[in-house]
């Protein structure tokens, strides 16, 4: 999923909490760096099960319309 700058913040949480929250609950392991090319923009990736990526799905903050965020799982499924 790609995060724009506008909403690091709300995504991650403060120290991390809301991505610590999103491994706790999913189980998933989620991974946040730079996305290459694009200033200032996140990527968060998650990587688990089927059932572990909609449960980290279903706990990330909604901070804009689905059609602009994707979570890409190894199964090469866009969840949205």
């Amino acid at each position: 999923m790609q995060i724009p700058p506008s909403y690091v913040d709300v995504v991650i949480g403060i120290a991390g909490s809301n991505i610590s929250y999103i491994r706790r609950a999913s189980g998933a392991t989620v991974t946040v760096q730079e996305t290459r090319g694009v200033p200032r923009e996140m990527t968060v990736e998650v990587n688990g099960t089927a059932s572990q990526n909609f449960m980290a799905d279903a706990a990330t903050p909604q901070t804009q319309t689905s059609a602009s965020m994707a979570i890409i799982n190894p199964y090469g499924i866009h969840i949205s």
